[in-house]
């Protein structure tokens, strides 16, 4: 694979699909693996993981995903390993790639593919590993509070209600921190940000499933204030429709 231009990787997906269908991941891991430059390969990894992510057509293409993405996630390590001068460049790719593989398996996107148990338990593996390169890098506030978010919503697909809402809390606490960075004292006059109206309604749909009827009046003040926004602009409409869609469909299956 001599170049990763998107044109390029375009026209050749057709052959790594084809690939992946009859030899299976494995083999193309082999494939992906084979490019002799560090940038090159790993720009066919996230290339791969978007193809099979953004748009799966069944629930074998996140099989396959999980699969390459553990590939490209050692295969990062490994490169950070081998060039310390690079390690927080290659142990950040680690990070996006476990980032996207979790909010890829996660089931509130209305792709119209189903979600097996297999899958929310990579997902929340893949947060997990997330959160723990985050602190290993020292990230700021909005990558913990997107980490903490796409953990809740495994555990809310994998029934652990009371873990699901302590990881919305989290959620909930960093989206808070962002908002006060923007406008200090934001988060606490009741101007509340798309993402912290997210993470609430996620934390007080977890509350509902876990038996708290308190649950239920959090989810739908926070559903509520997100149809609000979107009155407000075209970009907050398309912005907090966008979140609302994810609290409706994840409702509707968890």
């Amino acid at each position: 694979m001599a170049t990763s231009s998107l044109i390029d990787l375009e026209a050749r997906w057709p052959d790594l699909a084809a690939l992946l269908h009859d030899a299976g991941p494995e083999q193309l891991v082999t494939r992906l693996a084979a490019c002799p430059d560090r940038h090159e390969r790993h720009t066919c990894f996230r290339f791969v993981i978007r193809k099979l992510g953004v748009d799966p057509k069944a629930a074998t293409c996140l099989d396959a995903m999980i699969a390459i993405g553990d590939a490209a996630i050692e295969s990062a390590l490994a490169t950070a390993e081998r060039f310390p001068e690079e390690r927080v460049k290659w142990t950040d790719e680690a990070n996006c790639t476990c980032g996207s593989l979790a909010s890829n398996l996660a089931d509130c996107w209305s792709d119209g593919v189903h979600r097996e148990m297999r899958h929310f338990e990579a997902g929340l593996r893949f947060a997990e590993r997330a959160l723990d390169l985050r602190r290993i890098l020292g990230k700021p506030a909005g990558p913990f509070a997107m980490a903490h978010w796409a953990q809740g919503k495994h555990l809310l697909s994998l029934h652990r209600y009371g873990e699901a809402v302590e990881a919305f809390a989290l959620a909930l606490r960093y989206e808070e921190s962002l908002a006060d960075q923007a406008s200090p004292g934001g988060a606490s006059h009741g101007t509340a940000t798309e993402g912290m109206l997210l993470a609430a309604g996620f934390l007080g749909l977890a509350r509902q499933r876990q038996g708290d009827a308190e649950g239920q009046t959090v989810f739908l003040a926070a559903t509520q204030s997100l149809e609000r926004k979107m009155r407000e602009s075209e970009e907050a409409r398309q912005d907090a429709g966008f979140y609302l869609a994810q609290l409706r469909a994840a409702a509707a299956l968890n």
